[in-house]
């Protein structure tokens, strides 16, 4: 370059400039050794070892979840077959007590109408009686305007509650004794002048009726119904196919007999079983059939709690119990007159309470030893006697003066009678009940009963009472604090046969009213102002004074009942050949309640579902390098349930549960108990419960083909 001129001459590889020449590289050719693209394979190869370990993680966990889901599916199918049996056997339960209950009210509500009228007839006449006796001028002129009008209080008292129970009673007993209503549409077998027909024609025996053949649908039912059930619960948890093991399920289920209602209603049955012999019921209804103790005690003592406890009263020592209050004798007085009939009132002699001397008084508690259950036609009767007679004056019954409890008792008795035959001791059936007719007027009643060709039922008299602490005549007769009467509650007795107050010789002293009187000693009381006083004073072991206290009493005529006999009517009026209401009773023919254990014997047969649960799977990415290995192509789940009753092991208690528990038994094949064996046997019973056999037939080949480990590891998911 130095002021050469230097050229530039276009050519390969030549690129001109101003005054400057540039040589470039020329390109790679096919002359040189080639060593570029060996990380790419390494590279791709690595890909593809990866991409293959993903899909195996992929592949392998949506086995996992596949396995996880069908065991899902499996569970689902055993707690639903063991659902649906449980379920039907609360509803055999639910029918079986609610066929008791109808059939206990059938002789109750039949002793409705017949019962209230005769009460209502009774207590009519007995409040006009009263009402005459309030009406006279005077009850006893004899005595004082102040003591009259104590006593004439006390007629009204009477009298009112009278009316009120009237008043309570007309509208029922008229209601029920109308033409427009029949009892014997709800409580008879068969309606008297009604063509046989269909029977039963009441609506109690219909409905007992209709619960039986609703209970007898389930029994057939429940197993074909079990399975599709289970199937179906499986698949939709994705199962392709999936079923319960037994395949054909039974509920333990016998129809039994219309007798059989005699001990849960009725009573009278003694069981005698390992632990002896015993009444459970003591004759008031509430056992079952089957009774066990401690296992079928039925649903009156479970789950209603309707029991009589026993006591036995352990005594560890005694005390010493001082005089209480009122401590008194009777000095002299005829008394009232004797007589073995029904009271209803209170006494003033008695209401102060009849103290005692000193006396020892053991000491101890009481251990419970037990008790006895009754039904629902004993707790009809308990409800109807609280709310008619009370549980005493704290407690007043709605019609505690009338017989209306007593009627109903009597009569309901007779009808339960014809239903269930007491049996030994009762040979005859008694079919008629004295109907009561009052008359009031005593001069009539005096020459009826005077004749001992008529017969007088029993005769009645009310009974008003003044204990005083001072004698009539006594400035301080009747004062504040030195008296009490039953003026709010006076007496009404029922004497047996005729009773002529005439012939008491008790003064007369007004309108068939008669006066009694007569004199008590008592150490003290207070609501008379009677203190206890010693001699000397205050002298603990000297000698207590007695006071006399000054009893009245007015005898004011009721009247007589001169009624004849009415004939009871049968409401168990069926005829040979009727088909009767029976329960369906749990059927221990071929075993027996177990005790707690759920996996032996026939509680494990009977009361234990297995759900199988298979679904058709394979891989999701490379399917033909990632086969199932298993013979069925898929996966398959097990789980097992059990049923069971936690109060009463009995088709009368409606507790029956179903629960989950630990697959058990699962080979070998050959024993009863064990899954393989109960699906050998199950196999012909398949298509009677839609289930496809060859399903039943694969699981079994491939629950059959595991080793004991493997079943193991099946047993212990």
């Amino acid at each position: 370059m130095n002021g050469q001129k230097v050229g530039l001459r276009a050519g390969r590889g030549v690129r001109r400039s101003t005054g400057i020449i540039i040589r470039l590289p020329a390109r790679a050719s096919g002359r040189g050794p080639r060593r570029n693209g060996q990380i790419l394979i390494l590279a791709l190869l690595s890909m593809s070892l990866l991409v293959g370990v993903m899909f195996y993680v992929y592949n392998v966990g949506d086995q996992v979840n596949r396995r996880l889901e069908m065991q899902g599916a499996a569970d689902a199918a055993a707690i639903t077959g063991g659902g649906w049996m449980a379920r039907n056997m609360n509803v055999v339960a639910m029918n079986n007590v609610g066929m008791a209950k109808m059939i206990a009210e059938v002789p109750v509500l039949d002793a409705q109408p017949l019962a209230s009228a005769m009460a209502l007839a009774e207590v009519t006449q007995w409040e006009l009686a009263l009402a005459g006796i309030v009406s006279q001028p005077r009850i006893d002129p004899q005595i004082s305007a102040g003591t009259e009008q104590y006593l004439r209080d006390g007629v009204e008292s009477l009298r009112a509650r009278m009316e009120t129970q009237r008043d309570i009673l007309k509208p029922y007993a008229e209601a029920i004794n109308t033409p427009n209503f029949e009892m014997e549409e709800i409580t008879h077998w068969s309606r008297r002048g009604v063509a046989p027909g269909s029977r039963p024609h009441g609506m109690l025996w219909r409905a007992a009726v209709t619960m039986q053949e609703f209970s007898q649908a389930a029994v057939d039912s429940c197993g074909v119904l079990a399975q599709q059930r289970a199937s179906w619960m499986a698949r939709r948890d994705t199962a392709t196919a999936a079923f319960i093991v037994p395949i054909r399920p039974e509920m333990p289920a016998r129809l039994g007999q219309y007798e059989d209602f005699m001990p849960p209603i009725r009573g009278k049955e003694t069981i005698r079983n390992e632990y002896g012999t015993m009444d459970p019921s003591g004759g008031r209804g509430g056992a079952i059939p089957d009774f066990t103790y401690p296992y079928r005690l039925g649903p009156w003592a479970r789950l209603h709690k309707w029991r009589d406890y026993e006591s036995e009263f352990i005594q560890t020592g005694s005390t010493w119990v001082p005089g209480t209050e009122g401590a008194g004798q009777t000095r002299g007085g005829k008394g009232r007159p004797g007589g073995g009939g029904r009271t209803v009132g209170s006494s003033a002699m008695q209401r102060g309470g009849g103290g005692r001397a000193g006396h020892t008084r053991a000491t101890g508690y009481r251990e419970l030893t037990g008790y006895t259950t009754y039904g629902p036609y004993e707790w009809a009767r308990r409800h109807i006697n609280h709310w008619s007679r009370g549980s005493g004056n704290q407690d007043p019954g709605k019609l505690r003066d009338t017989f209306y409890y007593e009627y109903m008792d009597r009569i309901s008795r007779m009808k339960l009678n014809y239903m269930f035959p007491a049996g030994a001791g009762e040979d005859t059936i008694t079919t008629e009940i004295h109907y009561p007719n009052w008359i009031v007027p005593y001069p009539t009643c005096k020459a009826i009963g005077d004749n001992q060709a008529n017969e007088v039922t029993s005769t009645m008299l009310y009974v008003v009472e003044i204990a005083s602490k001072y004698p009539e005549g006594d400035g301080m007769f009747m004062t504040p604090g030195t008296f009490r009467t039953n003026g709010d509650y006076p007496i009404a007795i029922w004497y047996p046969g005729w009773q002529d107050p005439a012939k008491w010789n008790l003064p007369q002293v007004s309108n068939y009213v008669w006066k009694d009187e007569f004199t008590y000693e008592t150490t003290e009381d207070s609501q008379l102002g009677i203190v206890k006083q010693v001699i000397p004073p205050g002298d603990p072991d000297g000698e207590v004074v007695w006071h006399p206290v000054y009893l009245y009493a007015w005898y004011i005529f009721g009247g007589i009942d001169t009624g004849g006999t009415h004939e009871v009517s049968n409401p168990a009026n069926w005829e040979s050949g009727d088909i009767l209401p029976a329960p369906i009773l749990l059927d221990t023919s071929t075993g027996d309640y177990g005790g707690d254990d759920p996996d032996v014997g026939w509680r494990r047969r009977r009361f234990t579902y297995r759900g199988v649960a298979r679904k058709d799977m394979k891989a999701p990415f490379w399917s033909a390098q990632f086969r199932n290995l298993s013979s069925i192509n898929g996966t398959m789940t097990i789980a097992q349930a059990k049923v069971f009753n936690n109060r009463s092991w009995d088709l009368w208690t409606q507790d029956w549960q179903v629960q989950l528990s630990p697959v058990t038994k699962l080979l070998p094949a050959g024993n009863p108990d064990t899954w393989v064996t109960m699906m050998e046997n199950g196999v012909p019973d398949a298509g009677a419960v839609n289930i496809d056999s060859m399903e039943v037939e694969t699981a079994l080949k491939y629950l059959s083909s595991l080793d004991p480990e493997m079943a193991r590891v099946f047993m212990n998911h």
